[in-house]
């Protein structure tokens, strides 16, 4: 399957390139980063500057890659201690990062932090190689069976964010209009308590829905009565447009990619789930 641009080409090698000096404004892309992640992996593995690991719940997987880290690998236990202590770091100019033998050092001009590289085999969030990925995640995928490929627009990204975060919402769902098969929509139900205005509910009682529309058509449309669900976290990544492909997987399952951007990086978000059937009231 041609899945979207990589991230970064990269493998398993274990060349060390020593040092490397950062610009301030991609240390910045890197931090914000690590800021979006940090709630859902707890450890950061990087393999020549790429980064790709399942989230904590293992329901997604995040992918991107750091140029000014291509030649490094390291691992770093607990990011949200790790981001505390690099934040501190001068914003304003580069930034020197050395990997020695047992740890990374970052050297801002004013003074080092230093950091230990824990054992990769205790990560919480291992690195995925390319051929992990290929047999776990994209063999099963027909390029033929494509249900959707479209964009959405930042502002949608924002709003189903702030649902998520505001009314706890359990997932986003793609559905079809009932009038017609080959247009698309995302779906979250927000909570009875919890519906306001800015989402148009109109009612007090009964749970309201926020809808976002797909401008694209379903190419394949989904069986009648059948929905399935997509994962919270790439809402999280609400700096730019997503583009969105789903695909059916050889066992009728789904594959949805997730392509946005974070400034300058590329990132690519994974989620697998299963097509779900309702009644016609439901």
């Amino acid at each position: 399957m041609k899945n979207t641009k990589p991230a970064l080409p990269h493998d398993d090698a274990e060349t060390i390139c020593p040092t490397t000096m950062i610009p301030a404004k991609e240390f910045k892309d890197f931090k914000s980063f690590l800021n979006i992640i940090k709630m859902n992996f707890n450890d950061f593995s990087l393999i020549d500057g790429a980064f790709r690991a399942y989230s904590n719940n293992r329901a997604i997987i995040v992918e991107t890659g750091f140029r000014f880290f291509r030649d490094m690998s390291f691992d770093i236990s607990n990011i949200k201690s790790f981001l505390k202590s690099i934040s501190a770091l001068d914003k304003k100019n580069s930034i020197t990062v050395t990997r020695n033998d047992s740890s990374i050092v970052f050297n801002d001009q004013l003074g080092t932090y230093e950091v230990s590289s824990s054992n990769a085999d205790l990560s919480d969030n291992k690195f995925i190689s390319d051929e992990e990925m290929m047999e776990t995640i994209l063999y099963n995928v027909d390029p033929n069976k494509l249900i959707i490929s479209g964009a959405i627009p930042k502002i949608g990204v924002r709003r189903m964010k702030i649902a998520s975060l505001k009314h706890s919402s359990d997932g986003i769902y793609l559905k079809y209009d009932k009038n017609d098969f080959t247009k698309g929509f995302l779906s979250m139900l927000l909570k009875p308590s919890d519906s306001g205005q800015l989402y148009n509910s109109g009612k007090k009682e009964g749970p309201s829905e926020l809808q976002i529309e797909l401008k694209a058509p379903l190419i394949i449309p989904l069986p009648e009565n059948h929905y399935f669900k997509l994962g919270i976290l790439p809402t999280l990544f609400n700096r730019d447009d997503m583009y969105l492909k789903c695909y059916f997987t050889n066992d009728q399952k789904i594959l949805s990619i997730f392509s946005t951007k974070v400034n300058g990086l590329l990132v690519n978000i994974y989620s697998e789930s299963e097509l779900i059937e309702v009644s016609e009231e439901g």
